[in-house]
């Protein structure tokens, strides 16, 4: 069924003699503007195509219709072609076509975005900008936002540059001698309002004849859309002013007289661009408006009568889109998030099942210890909650196989609660609470205790904070905050009923983070900035992983040379099997003693049988042992070189720790054999993320990079890997998933942003009026631009 999107404007051309009031509420949301050079038609973008009207209003033509993003069009001087940018060959290219429709050509072919900006002035080449290469005489730091001019010609060609200093938004006269365009200095978004700072964009003129730059604006403010008028009258957008937005202005390059043409008093003016006979074309809010003077503003009618591409919901696959796992304790499946999902799927067969099916985010995926359920952080009417999944059949083994996995939360209270863990007897889960504490949910009782309140943490995002259980679930690990240094953490241990307080076991006053429990109980280790290059009021800074023994026998053992560790493990060895054959022959006399009928004790405190059973199934786990003085003679550099390092894991026996690190290209596989004292370069991944995980036997690693999880097989020196061939796929529903994205958006900034009056902004306000623009948004990039508008208005 055809869909029509009508703005609430009854008219094609409303007049008013001043346009004080704020936009009309509608659901427009054009994204830009383009007044054909005669008056007659406006080009404009709506979900990612671009679309002509008449500039009286009426219904639009369609001159783009793809599943590519197109946008940025502007007119050549003579009106018969356009130019735009399209990213239907991944990044922006730039395109052009005729005005009246037809096959696109394409013209330039770099990975860097391109966007043109205008067309030269006698027609043969589209200026453009784009961050490619500077020139060699350039001394400006470069970088993605600060782009250089470029003209490239419509018969193809390598683009010449125009500019290597950063301008945007650049127009030519109708000679060709004279660029206005708006100057960038700064990596601020273009859409930032009230900026008051040296940051703050203003207008300048460059003359091609003498290559000299002229500043025109200097408002304390921004300055945007340059545009010629007549002769020497350049036409822009600036929040000076009594109104605090963006509004058009008039610039008389001879007197350097400014008047105001415009008097909007909320959301800003964008996209401004003017015809031959001076009748402006601007977006304000999303909808198109005209001027042909002062008191002659108007918004335009657009009436949108195409069926769209028909893609309100697809099929798409996330097997590649992997952002985390867990692997479960029988090594036999593991549990993944992709796109905010939560998959299971096994570790040698390609079933794969999908857990969760909701447009908002879940993630933290954690096993219990007995593989049976399966606990998570989701999003939920408007709160982060803790989940947990469950198999409901008793009968089955697997998530990955299962029919039907039921679903219950387990904690929803007044605070967010984000990174949920299972401790190791499964009757307890840790996580954050409010961002920046640290509890203990008991689960038979449903009750959550405080471990460490938010005095010791700071929190940048949600769930940033590092924990970790203790073998014997007595305690955690944390990174935490000791010396009121917000930007700097430490590595404690806390009792995990919340009895005492942290005890600060990384005693440096560099970064010390991301803490991890040794499994045998025996140690912490985590990794540290105190060696290799050090942020000291810069940037770029190396780890370490270092390592605290919790007792002198463990340090001793991890100090002992090969032939000591192997003497000791013989001997370990045989009075482990003493052991054995002396429990063995007990319980062989016990039971000949019991079956004789001669130990009445034995037999009656076996009676009740089933309790006992329960406790013999239950593995025994011995308390961690913590001496608590001497831990800086017991801390250890485990690695022998810094880098820039992504996870690490170190073995039961503690004798070797791999670890992912950066030296050259991407995070590869490495290995520290600290009896053997020899690192080695286990295998090249080459990964821009990565994170690893030890299988229970510690014969196999897991190890996800760039959205792929790959099984590799341990020998202690090499690993061959192969890849964990899930299939993963899921219904998106675009649509419900940006209005998710809309409100996580608004939720987070409202509750996290510095400022508790947001800097005077009506933010309820301002969520009403960009929500009533979503059924217009029709892809994620117009979306982000819509979020970064309205989080503009933070300042």
């Amino acid at each position: 069924m055809k869909k029509m999107i009508t703005t609430a404007l009854a008219g094609a051309l409303l007049a008013c003699t001043s346009l004080t009031a704020a936009a009309e509420s509608n659901s427009d949301w054009f994204g830009e503007a383009a007044i054909s050079p005669d008056a007659k038609t406006t080009l404009f973008t709506y979900k990612g195509d671009i679309y002509k009207v008449s500039a009286q209003g009426g219904t639009a033509t369609p001159l783009t219709v793809n599943a590519a993003w197109e946008g940025h069009p502007v007119w050549s001087h003579d009106g018969k072609k356009i130019a735009f940018a399209s990213d239907r060959n991944g990044n922006l290219d730039v395109y052009v076509m005729s005005a009246n429709g037809g096959p696109a050509t394409r013209l330039t072919y770099h990975s860097a975005d391109d966007v043109p900006s205008d067309f030269t002035a006698d027609g043969s080449a589209v200026t453009f900008s784009s961050a490619r290469t500077d020139a060699a005489a350039s001394s400006l730091f470069p970088r993605g936002s600060l782009t250089e001019l470029y003209n490239v010609k419509l018969d193809g060609g390598t683009p010449e540059m125009v500019l290597t200093t950063p301008a945007t938004e650049a127009r030519w006269d109708d000679k060709g001698e004279r660029l206005v365009y708006r100057e960038e200095k700064t990596v601020e978004s273009d859409l930032r309002k009230h900026d008051d700072s040296a940051f703050a964009r203003d207008i300048w003129l460059y003359d091609a004849k003498t290559g000299e730059h002229t500043q025109l604006t200097d408002f304390k403010g921004g300055d945007h859309n340059p545009v010629w008028g007549r002769g020497d009258t350049v036409y822009y957008t600036s929040e000076e002013g009594d109104k605090d937005t963006f509004n058009v202005w008039q610039l008389d390059l001879k007197t350097g007289k400014r008047e105001q043409q415009t008097n909007f008093d909320k959301h800003p003016v964008r996209s401004l661009t003017r015809s031959e006979n001076g009748t402006l074309a601007f977006v304000h809010h999303g909808s198109v408006y005209t001027a042909k003077s002062k008191s002659r503003i108007g918004k335009v009618d657009i009436q949108i009568a195409t069926d769209g591409h028909g893609r309100d919901a697809e099929t798409i696959s996330v097997s590649n889109d992997v952002s985390e796992f867990a692997v479960s304790p029988s090594g036999k499946e593991i549990a993944f998030v992709a796109r905010g999902e939560v998959f299971v799927t096994s570790t040698e067969f390609q079933t794969t099942k999908r857990i969760t099916d909701t447009p908002a985010q879940e993630r933290s995926v954690d096993f219990a210890p007995d593989g049976k359920k399966l606990v998570y952080a989701a999003e939920r009417d408007g709160k982060w909650k803790l989940v947990e999944a469950s198999l409901r059949n008793a009968d089955e083994k697997y998530f990955f196989a299962s029919t039907v996995v039921d679903e219950k939360v387990i904690f929803d209270a007044d605070t967010e609660a984000y990174q949920p863990k299972y401790s190791p007897d499964g009757k307890k889960v840790a996580f954050l609470s409010g961002r920046d504490t640290l509890k203990v949910l008991t689960l038979e009782t449903g009750k959550a205790i405080e471990v460490l309140g938010d005095a010791y943490n700071y929190s940048y995002s949600d769930g940033d904070i590092n924990f970790a259980w203790s073998p014997d679930s007595a305690w955690l690990t944390i990174d935490f905050i000791a010396r009121k240094r917000i930007f700097i953490t430490n590595v404690a241990i806390v009792p995990a009923d919340g009895s005492a307080p942290p005890r600060d076991i990384s005693l440096s006053g560099y970064q010390d983070g991301v803490p991890k429990w040794h499994a045998g109980g025996e140690a912490i280790y985590w990794s540290s900035t105190r060696y290799g290059m050090r942020d000291h009021g810069s940037w770029g800074r190396q780890f370490d992983v270092m390592a605290t023994f919790l007792t002198q026998d463990a340090y001793d053992r991890f100090a002992m040379s090969k032939e000591d560790y192997a003497l000791m493990k013989e001997l370990e060895e045989d009075n482990k099997k003493k052991d054995e054959e002396e429990k063995k022959k007990a319980k062989e006399g016990e039971t000949t003693k019991s079956a004789n009928g001669s130990d009445e004790t034995a037999e009656a405190s076996t009676t009740p049988g089933e309790k006992q059973d329960e406790k013999k199934d239950e593995p025994k786990v011995d308390p961690v042992k913590i001496e608590w003085d001497g831990f800086e003679d017991r801390t250890v550099r485990l690695t022998a070189h810094s880098s820039d390092l992504s996870d690490a894991v170190l073995t039961k026996d503690a004798d070797k720790l791999y670890y992912l690190a950066r030296f050259e290209g991407g995070y590869d596989l490495w290995l520290q054999d600290f009896k053997e004292h020899s690192t080695t370069l286990v295998t090249k991944l080459s990964a821009d993320r990565a994170a690893i995980k030890l299988s229970e036997d510690e014969k196999s690693a897991f190890i996800l990079a760039d959205g792929s999880i790959t099984k590799f097989t341990l020998d202690g020196k090499s690993a061959s890997g192969k890849p964990v061939n899930l299939s993963a796929s899921m219904e998106l529903r675009s649509d419900d998933e940006r209005a998710y994205f809309f409100e996580h958006i608004w939720r987070q900034v409202k509750g996290k942003f510095y400022n508790p009056t947001m800097h005077g902004a009506d933010w309820d306000g301002l969520k009403a009026d960009y929500a009533a623009k979503l059924a217009s948004v029709g892809n994620n990039r117009d979306l982000a631009r819509m979020m970064e508008e309205m989080l503009g208005e933070l300042n």
